[in-house]
């Protein structure tokens, strides 16, 4: 969660305009084709970024809409990958309010990749656009700001009986670490399910 100088409807104004992304989310590199005139459920956009060190094109669906305090992006590739991320605000005064980003990757795919990697990838993803969100609203060194940077679970679920221990990150400072715990599948099939948040 970070707070920032800047009223909440504010804030909304620069997470829900999809043609400002190149300000302030780093894996931004530009949009495909026209942006929509109409941002809601169901609403559909092919983005361009840059992530593990490679260009992609990205397809995403927007799934949740609530100005101002909600959004959610999503966007899959079927079998092997979903991804979605968003931003929930909550105001706090007249001139301030918090963010939270988070962003969550599921599929099988995800058992061929190195999970501390993925996990320290993210996080530093979504870290440096929390922190390029907050430098819009006040300049370099004029500003004290309280910043709670949380993982929330990150689960490893497997066919499989053996016990996944928890596994501690780095706690010193604001990061307080995370865990991995399995997470068991209705059906059996082999699946892994990975969450990320700043919080």
């Amino acid at each position: 969660m970070r707070r920032l100088p800047a009223s909440n409807d504010d804030v909304w104004a620069v997470v829900s305009d999809l043609s400002r992304y190149g300000e302030w989310l780093p894996c931004h590199r530009q949009w495909l084709g026209p942006l929509p005139t109409l941002l809601r459920r169901g609403t559909s956009a092919t983005e361009q970024i840059t992530a593990f060190g490679a260009v992609h094109e990205i397809r995403w669906t927007i799934t949740e809409w609530t100005p101002p305090s909600m959004l959610q992006f999503s966007a899959a590739a079927p079998g092997l990958l979903t991804f979605s991320y968003g931003a929930q605000l909550q105001p706090i005064g007249p001139t301030s309010s918090s963010i939270t980003l988070g962003a969550v990757l599921s599929g099988p795919v995800l058992q061929q990749l190195e999970t501390n990697q993925l996990h320290s990838a993210t996080r530093t993803e979504l870290d440096r656009a929390v922190t390029a969100l907050g430098a819009l609203f006040h300049p370099a060194g004029t500003h004290t700001v309280t910043y709670r940077h949380g993982l929330d679970t990150l689960r490893h679920g497997r066919r499989s009986t053996a016990q996944h221990p928890a596994h501690r990150g780095p706690t010193t400072g604001d990061h307080p670490g995370s865990r991995v715990e399995p997470t068991p599948k209705s059906d059996g099939a082999q699946d892994v399910n990975r969450v990320f948040h700043t919080a």
